[in-house]
């Protein structure tokens, strides 16, 4: 399967935004700038919408007519570090172009992993509503990411860079890994955030080089 390069997508999957008015506009950003105060202080988990909305100084109402859900809360909280992600990753992180894929590779699953980690509570609470079934791997957010895997694997694989193998297969198995909840569940255990990442790369790297055996027994 060859991917076409994707366009530059709304990496949150969310629709374009929608002019509002200059107080919408600032109700949204007091909101916003409370949410982040409180995560300050907790988990996202452990914040009531209530409670945001007294920290903004608005009512309960006007927070559900901006944010419908905490998901919906935790997408927009996570919106500029994703953008930010995502331009890198269109930018090629200052890579030459003509440098290996692996390189090129290694540089977006290190950003991924770094914005899956530093965003998992975010992230997870994003996801609730997702969990127990398929949706989630058709969300944009999730499509954007594992098509950018795939593309580099299916160059390197073209490339003679790595043996042939399924580019989305592997691309998601890579993602897995990055679920938030298990990489919470890590770091609650004790485990540091540069020592997961060292075996995430030695993972990931054995996986597409053909050492780890992929194949039912």
């Amino acid at each position: 399967m060859v991917l076409k390069k994707s366009a530059k997508l709304a990496i949150l999957g969310q629709a374009a935004p929608v002019a509002e008015r200059k107080d919408a506009a600032r109700n949204r950003a007091k909101i916003l700038e409370a949410a982040r105060a409180l995560l300050k202080t907790r988990p996202i988990q452990q914040i009531c919408m209530d409670e945001v909305a007294k920290t903004a100084g608005v009512g309960k109402g006007t927070v559900y007519r901006r944010f419908e859900d905490r998901a919906s809360l935790c997408r927009a909280l996570l919106h500029e570090d994703a953008i930010e992600l995502q331009n890198e990753v269109l930018a090629g992180f200052g890579i030459p172009h003509d440098a290996p894929n692996l390189i090129h590779l290694a540089h977006l699953i290190d950003a991924l992993f770094d914005f899956a980690a530093d965003n998992a509570s975010l992230l997870s609470e994003a996801l609730a509503f997702e969990r127990g079934g398929t949706k989630r791997y058709d969300h944009p957010a999730h499509v954007w990411q594992r098509d950018a895997i795939a593309r580099y694997l299916e160059r390197a694989v073209r490339a003679g860079e790595i043996p042939s193998l399924d580019a989305v297969v592997a691309a998601e198995m890579i993602l897995a890994s990055l679920d938030p909840d298990l990489l919470t569940w890590h770091i609650e255990r004790g485990t540091t955030k540069s020592a997961l990442k060292a075996t995430f790369r030695n993972l990931w790297r054995a996986l597409v080089s053909g050492t780890v055996a992929c194949r039912p027994a």
